[in-house]
């Protein structure tokens, strides 16, 4: 009885530490060196495209420091982009109403990993994003 008291607790103990160790590991695409995510993992060339579900980020930001170490500001036409270099403009399309805006990446993101790109509040409006919140769209390096 002893024994298997003792085998139980240490597969309890164990489960625990390795559920911990998992949690407060970062990321597999995170690297704290780079200051986010890693840069220059995609192809920037002219024309390289990519689709998927976009979102936005609101005034709540406004006046915090972006990755690329520039604060943010909702006026301008801006984005959060996982590695594209900063400073690479995108046409980003709005496929769900067809509205376009060109847009800076100068910051990191999105966290929600079924997403592949974070507008500024303006180029939100642009987009015509604001009233659903997350919309699929293409993204082109202009």
């Amino acid at each position: 009885m002893i024994k298997g008291s003792w085998c139980g607790w240490l597969l309890v103990a164990a489960m625990g530490v390795l559920g911990c160790a998992q949690w407060m590991s970062p990321r597999p695409y995170f690297k704290r060196d780079l200051g986010g995510y890693p840069e220059n993992t995609e192809a920037k060339e002219k024309g390289n495209i990519q689709e998927g579900l976009i979102s936005y980020y609101g005034n709540e930001f406004a006046g915090n420091k972006t990755a690329s170490g520039e604060m943010y500001d909702p006026s301008e036409l801006t984005a959060a982009h996982r590695s594209l270099p900063f400073n690479t403009t995108l046409e980003v399309t709005n496929l769900d109403n067809g509205k376009k805006v060109k847009v800076r990446v100068n910051d990191r993101g999105p966290f929600k990993r079924s997403r592949i790109l974070d507008v500024s509040l303006a180029a939100a409006k642009k987009l015509g994003l604001t009233h659903s919140g997350v919309a699929r769209a293409k993204l082109e390096v202009y």
